[in-house]
């Protein structure tokens, strides 16, 4: 799965079967329902899911221009246009605020931001397996404080600027500087970066997967969260997902990656596991080892001892 404009590019460099191509089919499928479209605009992860099994798909790619430029048009396809961005007030100055133009809650549930910017982190049936060699981009917006006082009702903004970088610590910590407005310059306080997004690279590829499911016992109607942490390339991560237990204390979570060396049919993965999973639920925690096969066959792994809370 990926957006129309790479699927003969696929077809030739991968000898790959793309789900869209640039003779327009696969981008709205099955009454509109399905297609490349529909589930990259996706907010929740089943529709996302049910369309990837109803199309065959087994990868999905993604790049940097879809997550940015090639977005309104995925959205147009569909007629799906509106609340991807949101109003907020930002303070200038004691006393002084300006209306600025952020990504919407909408923009950030989607398939899309999920799994460019946030390595399909909560998500059961998504798992990261490539990124392209290269430099880091920190995607954000500018704006310029000149051009509301010239009678707009807001601060436009440019559409997204990146800034690359092949250290990945040196793009964290200037995302994390930039996620609220920040000034271009000291001398220049009338231009900001603002609302940046985490380093990526500028093409990622998951693989869809059943899913191992932890099962086990905690209090009941707590919550319950799994974690592992992964490898890629020179950075780490953690996946983490946040279940709730039942009224009889049981949970169940259905994790995408395995804590073995992730070797799928035809390829291996560029992920390496670091961990085990920590299963925690209040001041009690427990490790689990997911096995590849329990990931690939939608195999269950119990917890062997009952967290407390």
């Amino acid at each position: 799965m990926s957006w129309w404009d790479y699927g003969h590019i696929i077809t030739y460099v991968a000898h790959r079967i793309p789900n869209a191509n640039p003779f327009q089919a696969g981008i709205v499928e099955n009454n509109a329902t399905d297609g490349a479209s529909r589930f990259f605009l996706a907010t929740e992860e089943s529709d996302g899911y049910r369309n990837l099994q109803n199309m065959g798909s087994r990868y999905v790619m993604i790049d940097n221009q879809m997550a940015t430029g090639k977005f309104v048009p995925i959205q147009k396809w569909v007629s799906d246009t509106q609340y991807w961005y949101a109003q907020i007030a930002f303070n200038i100055t004691s006393g002084y605020q300006v209306p600025i133009i952020v990504d919407s809650p909408k923009f950030q549930s989607c398939m899309l931001s999920r799994l460019y910017y946030d390595d399909c982190n909560g998500m059961s049936h998504f798992r990261l397996v490539y990124e392209s060699p290269g430099s880091y981009y920190v995607s954000t917006k500018i704006a310029d404080l000149n051009s509301y006082q010239q009678g707009y009702g807001y601060v436009p903004f440019s559409d997204r600027y990146f800034i690359p970088s092949e250290n990945y610590t040196e793009m964290y910590d200037l995302y994390i500087n930039t996620i609220s407005p920040m000034p271009l310059s000291q001398s220049d306080m009338s231009q900001f970066f603002y609302d940046s997004r985490p380093p990526v690279k500028y093409v990622k590829t998951y693989e869809v997967v059943k899913g191992a499911t932890i099962t086990g016992t905690a209090p009941a109607n707590e919550s319950v969260t799994a974690t592992v942490t992964l490898g890629i390339a020179n950075r780490t991560f953690n996946y983490t997902q946040t279940v709730k237990a039942d009224a009889s204390g049981m949970f169940a979570i259905v994790v995408p990656y395995s804590t073995d060396a992730m070797q799928g049919e035809g390829y291996s993965s560029d992920v390496s596991p670091r961990s085990q999973y920590t299963i925690t639920c209040g001041n009690s925690t427990a490790t689990v080892a997911v096995p590849e096969r329990a990931v690939m066959n939608g195999e269950t792994v119990q917890v062997s001892q009952s967290l407390q809370g």
